[in-house]
């Protein structure tokens, strides 16, 4: 199914952030130009939460709480991504003073991994399946730039 313009741009961060998630694995591939070793995943992982996952999480939690809004069928769904969310963020955070850390590296990859995939191939699917094109348009001026945001689900 094509993805509409209003979720493309969380498509488009899904890819970047299921590489991180491939490179924290266990015996995960190596990729160019990124860290193989735990010291460099741990810095690049810190890095890239800072630089792109707390915006991509506060933008899908926007989102979240208008398809909770607009619906009750996806309640489960949502409430268990956010759960998602609230993990990655404080196995993230965690991971300054992590010692065991090609364990917690390889927990986020799994769990990042398994969070977008879910989000691709089933929640997505179904919100557009469940909105209609004048409410999925709603939504993509709700995460618009400049656009004032409600608070996020908690």
């Amino acid at each position: 199914m094509k993805r509409h313009l209003s979720l493309i741009n969380f498509s488009r961060e899904h890819h970047n952030a299921l590489i991180l998630a491939q490179i924290l694995k266990k015996n995960g591939p190596n990729f160019r130009d990124l860290p193989s070793g735990d010291e460099g995943k741990r810095i690049y992982t810190l890095s890239f939460y800072d630089r792109e996952l707390t915006k991509h999480f506060h933008n899908e939690e926007i989102f979240f709480s208008f398809v909770n809004r607009q619906s009750s069928l996806l309640t489960e769904e949502t409430a268990l991504l956010i759960a998602d969310h609230k993990k990655l963020a404080k196995w993230i955070q965690h991971l300054p003073k992590a010692v065991n850390l090609e364990n917690i590296l390889d927990k986020i990859g799994v769990l990042l991994e398994k969070h977008i995939r879910f989000e691709e191939r089933i929640y997505f699917q179904k919100v557009q399946e469940l909105f209609s094109e004048k409410e999925l348009d709603e939504l993509l001026t709700l995460l618009s730039p400049g656009h004032s945001n409600p608070k996020k689900v908690s």
